[in-house]
């Protein structure tokens, strides 16, 4: 039983050093992966320009919407006149 603790077998006192340098190596690669994905700022562009392209999207279907009835009257006025020209 000496041998086995003393060689790091289950229970021995290097078999938990092993454990506990584990963990924090873990622990340490979840807060490496944490301080990136915080730090990361390559899809914020991205974001942006999405934001960007709805907003001049919304922009464009009020303008249009404003249009609309202005361009259904001309289009009236014309097809009256063309009517009556007849």
């Amino acid at each position: 039983m000496l041998r086995r603790a003393a060689s790091g077998g289950p229970g021995g006192p290097l078999s938990d050093s092993i454990h506990i340098h584990s963990f924090n190596m873990e622990k340490g690669a979840m807060n490496n992966l944490l301080l990136r994905l915080f730090n990361d700022t390559e899809g914020q562009d991205l974001i942006e320009y999405a934001l960007l392209a709805a907003l001049v999207a919304l922009g464009a279907v009020a303008g249009m919407t404003a249009l609309a009835g202005g361009i259904n009257q001309k289009f009236s006025d014309v097809s009256s006149s063309l009517q009556n020209a007849s």
